[in-house]
């Protein structure tokens, strides 16, 4: 195994991390400008600043083409995973634009856009992780029977947890 330093860039995500601030961030801006590129989507004009807009998406009535289908899915799927990783706030848009998978239209295709270009627009965003707790023991207690009791330390060390345990049988007051 070789040690190639610090991770950088992980699944198309971009990793930065400060150690003295205790935290993470997780940014996909090249992987919104690629999606940009390969599903050749225009980005001129005013950007949209929601995901979705409050029309309602129906069934199409018609039959899509498998290229049609292909293209949607592949952006959905791009859209997900985003959702899934490092964009929260497109999860509803998500679920919503995946419910239609099987048979998209035009409306469809147009709203799917909309997403991509709302995470163009805020591709410089990033999802952070960040440690509030100090590194001071937190003592804590479970009672696991009566007249029993386990005691354990848990300190928090760069955003992650680990507890140490110390098991002692005291008796109640």
């Amino acid at each position: 195994m070789t040690d190639c330093g610090e991770l950088r860039w992980f699944l198309g995500i971009h990793i930065l991390r400060d150690r003295r601030a205790r935290s993470i961030w997780l940014s996909q801006e090249s992987f919104f400008e690629k999606i940009v590129r390969e599903c050749q989507i225009d980005i001129t004009g005013r950007l949209p600043e929601a995901p979705m807009d409050e029309t309602e998406l129906l069934l199409s009535n018609g039959k899509a083409t498998a290229s049609s289908t292909t293209r949607y899915q592949k952006k959905v799927g791009s859209i997900l995973f985003s959702a899934v990783t490092t964009r929260p706030d497109i999860a509803f848009a998500a679920a919503r634009l995946s419910q239609f998978c099987q048979n998209p239209d035009e409306t469809h295709q147009a709203a799917a856009d909309r997403v991509i270009r709302y995470l163009y627009s805020t591709r410089d965003r990033a999802y952070g992780l960040m440690a509030r707790i100090k590194v001071q023991p937190l003592s804590c207690v479970l009672v696991t029977r009566p007249l029993q009791t386990t005691h354990w330390t848990v300190r928090a060390h760069r955003a992650t947890f680990y507890a140490i345990w110390r098991c002692s049988s005291l008796e109640s007051e």
